[in-house]
C-alpha cells in the first residue's frame, strides 16, 4: 500500500483482459490511398477520352496530398480507456459512466446507476479499479464507489426511517471521492504513470433494507438459503 493512500481493491476479480481494442488510424491512411490510386487507373483506362485528363489531374493531386482527416477526435490517445463492466447481469441496475476519456478523468469520472427494481435501494457498492496498476499485496489499485449507512455490509442490517434509498426508478451518481483523487495525481506524478489504459467497474453489495439484495463479485442473491437438513419421519398423527 502507497503511502499516499491508494488502496488495493479487495473485491475485485483476478480475469484478465487482453485483447487490444486500439488501431493505430495513421496505418490505415496508406491502404486507403493505394485502394484510391488503383481504382482511378482502371476507371481512366476504361474511358481512354479526353475527360480522363480530368480525371488524371485530379487523381495526381489527390495521390501526392495529404489523406482527409476522418472527424476530429478532441480525446488524446493517451487517455483512452477501455471500460470492462464486470457487474453480473441480474442486478437491476442499469450503469453509464462518463467522462472517462477525459484528461482529468479521476475528477470528472460519473457513474450513473438507475434503480431498476421495484424495490429502493438503501445500500450499493461498486468498486473502481485499474487492472494494470498493482500494489505490493498483488491487487490492483482500487476506488470504492458506496452509497448508503455502512452497517448495511452487515446482511441482516434493516433500514431505519432515517435512511434515504435510492427510489425504482431514479437515478444516482457517484464520483470518486477526493482523498482518492489526490491519492492517484500524487502517485502518478511520483512514480511518472501514465494513465490507465483498461478500467474494471466491479460490484459488490446491494441492500434492499428489508434483508434482501445481492452480495459478492457473483452478485449471490441473499439472505442465503441454507442446505435443507435431515428432519427424520414425519410425526405420525394419533388415531
Amino acid at each position: 500500500m502507497f503511502e499516499s493512500g491508494l488502496v488495493a481493491a479487495g473485491p475485485a476479480r483476478n480475469q484478465s483482459f487482453h485483447s487490444s481494442y486500439y488501431k493505430r488510424v495513421g496505418e490505415m491512411y496508406p491502404r486507403v490511398r493505394d485502394s484510391f490510386q488503383v481504382k482511378t487507373r482502371v476507371v481512366l483506362c476504361f474511358f481512354g477520352v479526353a475527360g480522363c485528363i480530368v480525371f488524371i489531374l485530379s487523381g495526381v493531386r489527390i495521390a501526392g496530398g495529404k489523406p482527409q482527416s476522418p472527424r476530429a477526435d478532441t480525446t488524446q490517445p493517451e487517455n483512452r480507456k477501455k471500460l470492462i463492466d464486470l457487474i453480473p447481469r441480474h442486478v437491476p441496475i442499469k450503469i453509464k459512466v462518463k467522462n472517462l476519456d477525459n484528461e482529468k478523468w479521476i475528477s470528472d469520472l460519473a457513474v450513473e446507476v438507475t434503480n431498476t427494481s421495484d424495490k429502493p435501494i438503501y445500500f450499493l457498492e461498486l468498486w473502481i479499479t485499474l487492472p494494470e496498476i498493482i500494489l505490493e499485496n498483488g491487487g490492483p489499485v482500487g476506488f470504492s464507489l458506496r452509497y448508503g449507512r455502512i452497517e448495511f455490509v452487515h446482511l441482516d442490517t434493516m433500514a431505519l426511517p432515517e435512511d434515504v434509498p435510492i427510489p425504482p426508478g431514479e437515478t444516482y451518481t457517484f464520483k470518486i471521492a477526493e482523498k482518492y483523487q489526490r491519492a492517484w495525481e500524487a502517485h502518478k506524478a511520483r512514480e511518472n504513470r501514465p494513465n490507465p489504459t483498461k478500467v474494471h467497474l466491479v460490484f459488490v453489495q446491494l441492500s434492499f433494507g428489508d434483508g434482501t439484495g445481492f452480495n459478492g463479485t457473483d452478485a449471490k442473491p441473499f439472505p442465503y438459503r441454507r442446505a435443507q437438513s435431515f428432519r427424520g419421519l414425519p410425526k405420525q398423527s394419533q388415531v
